[in-house]
């Protein structure tokens, strides 16, 4: 498990502590791990750190993500192939 500032050095902090915690806090992101309010840390599972850092260059690659942020698909779009990826790796 990661925590958010973990996988903000994991992506070299290329997106702010501030951007990232507006996408988990308008649950343009959202983990599966309950977060129990202000104060703690908010864990990340290593599919989602993974997805993180995924989405990330998808979002550097493309400024304009409004509608995909909006909706949550690119998360879960990331969330889905690093999954995949994962399940590969395991079975093999």
């Amino acid at each position: 498990m990661m925590t958010s500032h973990g996988v903000l050095a994991a992506v070299d902090n290329r997106v702010t502590y501030r951007q990232l915690d507006y996408w988990l806090r308008t649950r343009r992101i959202t983990l599966a791990g309950t977060v129990r309010g202000s104060g703690h840390h908010r864990e990340w599972t290593p599919v989602e750190a993974a997805a993180f850092a995924e989405f990330v260059n998808i979002y550097e690659q493309q400024r304009d993500m409004t509608r995909l942020v909006a909706d949550g698909s690119a998360w879960v779009m990331c969330l889905e192939r690093q999954s995949l990826h994962l399940v590969r790796e395991l079975s093999t």
